[in-house]
């Protein structure tokens, strides 16, 4: 809503994964204009009074019987009776986190010579996610948005089913950034520091003016591993140190090491490198940590670096990326955009396709 457009009685409901995603999306809401708060932080009773024109929730605030009865099923307030629209962000958790995703595998205990293979789903990590069609029931003609930057064709059925979305209308806008270049690394458990090697230059010929890099880790040992390695090699009175914590989108942080959940949702512009020091989990995962790369659109890299073992605790899709034979931008997107091609520019495109390149 731009702020000469005239301003709507109604309030929107916006589901949001994570606390971080809120805090940025209420701080640009102010700027344009518009009034926002979250759950549990704003009470029931601002939110009935229609103080508000957007509440940002987590799924389980939002489904908390508290808040139901209070406000959802309260028809002397304003929040149920000027629901302007529900809209779901980063919606492919409702599959993802919800244990609902089926994962191929091959079976390889006892019937290990026969190659079978299976399949399974994990378990719930926040199943609350796959609850939200409960807000169909509550407000069956109220307008339904699902956003996500990443989902397949498996995801986008999960999607439609969960929220009881019959023949929504679809945008899809591809998920390739043409600015990034891919690098795919696999080495030894024992050289995974030393890949760490030409940033640590990069730092110090560079200082405050190195480029904005993230490093992801799958498990905190790791970001500790990380962190503790760049520490050393930089020396503990370093003028620029990296930050372990979440950095702020200005000021001297130039590199940040933090799990994967750093990797959903974040919006800093200028992030030059992305490193996963061992691959995602999944092939969505591993599209959605690179996509913090980039997003001003200059040139960017990410770079996957993972040895042997990391791959048996994967996916098949992430396992079949990282060991494709050919262009690795081809084997990231096209699960999600089958009508993607390989880099006009070989050396910009990926590390395969710069081999080939004259």
């Amino acid at each position: 809503m731009r702020q000469d457009e005239e301003k709507r009685d109604g309030t929107m409901l916006v589901i949001c994964p994570l606390r971080s995603l809120m805090e940025d999306q209420i701080r640009e809401a102010a700027d344009l204009g518009i009034s926002a708060s979250s759950l549990p932080e704003a009470n029931f009773e601002d939110v009935n009074d229609g103080k508000f024109q957007v509440i940002y929730s987590f799924p389980e605030c939002a489904l908390e019987q508290g808040f139901i009865d209070a406000c959802l099923k309260n028809e002397n307030g304003h929040f149920h009776n000027n629901m302007a629209a529900v809209v779901i962000d980063e919606c492919h958790t409702i599959e993802t986190w919800t244990g609902k995703r089926v994962y191929f595998y091959i079976i390889v205990h006892f019937i290990r010579k026969s190659g079978a293979r299976g399949e399974k789903t994990r378990q719930a990590f926040r199943g609350r996610f796959g609850d939200l069609s409960h807000y169909c029931t509550y407000y069956g003609g109220t307008p339904f948005l699902a956003l996500t930057g990443t989902a397949d064709k498996s995801t986008l059925n999960v999607i439609k089913s969960d929220l009881l979305l019959k023949n929504p209308d679809c945008v899809f806008v591809s998920s390739e950034r043409k600015n990034i270049r891919f690098s795919v690394r696999k080495v030894t458990k024992g050289e995974m520091f030393y890949q760490l090697s030409w940033l640590i230059k990069l730092i110090k010929d560079n200082g405050a003016c190195c480029p904005k890099t993230l490093i992801l880790c799958n498990t905190l040992n790791d970001v500790a591993a990380a962190f503790n390695h760049l520490m050393l090699q930089l020396g503990a009175n370093a003028n620029n140190p990296p930050e372990s914590r979440e950095p702020e989108c200005t000021g001297n942080k130039r590199v940040v090491v933090a799990s994967s959940a750093l990797g959903m949702g974040v919006n800093f512009p200028d992030i030059k490198y992305v490193i996963n020091w061992g691959h995602a989990r999944n092939l969505l995962d591993q599209l959605q940590e690179g996509r913090r790369a980039g997003r001003n659109g200059s040139s960017a890299h990410i770079v996957i670096i993972y040895h042997g073992q990391q791959v048996t605790h994967c996916d098949k899709d992430v396992k079949e990326f990282v060991n494709t034979t050919g262009c690795y931008r081809l084997a990231a997107y096209v699960p999600f955009d089958p009508s993607i091609q390989p880099g006009a520019v070989k050396h910009d495109c990926c590390n395969y396709c710069c081999q080939s390149c004259q």
